[in-house]
C-alpha cells in the first residue's frame, strides 16, 4: 500500500507544466540524436561518394579493354570501340596509373564530363584534340585529361615535377592504328592555358617543325635531348595545375615504331594489391568508428534521460 501511495503522490507533485517539459526535454534530446546520425550519414556518403568518383576514373576500370601489339586477339578493344566509336587510341606512361583509352570528337569539351564508354562522369576520359588528325597523322598531337584526385586519369602527370622522377621515367607506350608505338618522354612544362604558340597541332614543315622544338626547349622545366627530327612525331600530355587558375602541366614525348619495355610492371602490381588492401582497410575502419559514435550516442542519451527522471523525482 505505501508503494502505491508514494506513487500515487509521485504522480499528483508532476503539474501538466513539468509533464511538458520533461516531454519537450525528451523530443530535443531525439531531435539532437537525429541530427548525428544525419551528419554521420551524410559525411559517410559524402566520403563513399568520393571514393566511387575515384575508383570510376581509375584505370582498374578499362584494365579488360586495354590492347597489346604482342596478341593478335584485341576483341576487348574492339567492344569498347563498338561501345564509343570516337575512341581511338590507347595511352600507357609507364611507372603510373596513366593506363587509359584515348577519344577523339569535334569539340574539345565533350569529353570533359562523358567518360571512354560515354557514361556522365566527372572524371571525363583522355581525348585528342579535335584539331587533330584522328590517325595521329600530324606532327604535334595534343592529348589532353583532367587532373583528378587519387591518381586517376591525368592526376600522375605532376609526378614528373620532381626531376629525379622525370630523369627515371623516360618511356610509355600508344596504341593507335592497331598498332602499339613507344614513348619517349623529353620535357615537362608548366604554363599558361592561353599559350596558343605551345597548343598549336598544326605545325607543318620543316621550318615550323624545327621552330617549334626551339620553343619547346626554351620553355621547358626539364628537357632531355633525344634528337627529333622534323618527319618525327611528339605527343603533349596536358593537364590542369592546381597552384594557378589556368595553370597547366604538360608533358612531351616523342612517338617511336619501336616499342619500349616497361620496367615498373611487376611495381604496379604490387601497388594494386596494397591499394585494393588498403581500400578495404578504410571501409573496415570507417564501420568501426561509425558503430563507435552510435553507441557512443546512444550511452549519452540514456545518461541524459536517467538523469532527468532522478531530478523529477527529487523534485
Amino acid at each position: 500500500m505505501k508503494k502505491n501511495k508514494s506513487k500515487n503522490t509521485f504522480e499528483e507533485k508532476e503539474s501538466p507544466s513539468i509533464k511538458f517539459v520533461r516531454g519537450l526535454n525528451n523530443i530535443v534530446d531525439y531531435i539532437v540524436l537525429l541530427i548525428f546520425l544525419l551528419f554521420i550519414i551524410y559525411g559517410s556518403y559524402a566520403m563513399w561518394d568520393n571514393k566511387q568518383v575515384i575508383f570510376e576514373a581509375s584505370s582498374d576500370k578499362y584494365t579488360a579493354y586495354k590492347p597489346s601489339s604482342e596478341s593478335d586477339d584485341n576483341s576487348s578493344f574492339d567492344e569498347l570501340k563498338k561501345l564509343n566509336k570516337e575512341v581511338i587510341a590507347w595511352l600507357d606512361v609507364y611507372g603510373t596509373k596513366i593506363d587509359y583509352p584515348i577519344t577523339h570528337t569535334s569539340n574539345n569539351s565533350k569529353y570533359l564530363s562523358i567518360n571512354a564508354k560515354k557514361e556522365p562522369s566527372l572524371a571525363g576520359s583522355l581525348y585528342l584534340d579535335y584539331r587533330n588528325n584522328r590517325k595521329f597523322k600530324d606532327f604535334n598531337n595534343i592529348i589532353y585529361g583532367h587532373h583528378m584526385d587519387g591518381d586517376a586519369m591525368f592526376g600522375n602527370i605532376d609526378l614528373f615535377n620532381d626531376k629525379e622522377f622525370f630523369d627515371n621515367h623516360k618511356y610509355g607506350n600508344i596504341y593507335f592504328n592497331e598498332k602499339g608505338h613507344g614513348l619517349e618522354f623529353f620535357a615537362f612544362f608548366e604554363v599558361d592555358a592561353y599559350n596558343y604558340k605551345l597548343y598549336n597541332p598544326n605545325v607543318k614543315g620543316k621550318n615550323e617543325i624545327t621552330q617549334y622544338l626551339s620553343y619547346l626547349n626554351s620553355i621547358a622545366k626539364y628537357s632531355r635531348n633525344i634528337n627529333i627530327k622534323a618527319t618525327d612525331q611528339i605527343v603533349l600530355l596536358s593537364t590542369c595545375e592546381n597552384s594557378s587558375t589556368n595553370g597547366r602541366q604538360i608533358l612531351a614525348a616523342k612517338v617511336s615504331d619501336k616499342e619500349f619495355e616497361n620496367p615498373f610492371i611487376e611495381n604496379i602490381e604490387n601497388e594494386n594489391k596494397e591499394r585494393v588492401n588498403q581500400q578495404s582497410l578504410i571501409i573496415k575502419i570507417l564501420l568501426f568508428l561509425l558503430l563507435i559514435i552510435l553507441i557512443i550516442l546512444l550511452l549519452w542519451l540514456l545518461l541524459k534521460r536517467r538523469k532527468k527522471e532522478k531530478e523529477v523525482v527529487e523534485e
